[in-house]
């Protein structure tokens, strides 16, 4: 079942441990969200070549889970929270 929820994640360099465990547990969740905002204030690199999260994108999708990552402003997890309950707001 879709609920009308967005996920919001906060990330920083952690593309190989914490970010793909992250995801992983909300696509394997009972209750899909609409939708994962992924904020990136690190290195802010393209996700979608690499093999890891090509797979979780596509487990992501089969599950018509929406999924966007967001190139933050390195100013932290306040100011993400703050930008991902504008952008969801104006959906």
């Amino acid at each position: 079942m879709k609920i009308d929820v967005t996920v919001e994640i906060s990330t920083k360099n952690r593309y190989q441990t914490t970010l793909p465990i992250c995801l992983m547990s909300v696509a394997n969740q009972t209750y899909t969200p609409k939708k994962i905002l992924m904020f990136d204030d690190g290195d802010q690199k393209d996700l979608r070549q690499d093999p890891t999260f090509a797979s979780i994108f596509a487990l992501l999708a089969a599950k018509n889970i929406q999924f966007e990552c967001v190139f933050g402003r390195k100013k932290g997890q306040v100011e993400n929270h703050q930008m991902a309950l504008s952008l969801s707001t104006t959906e």
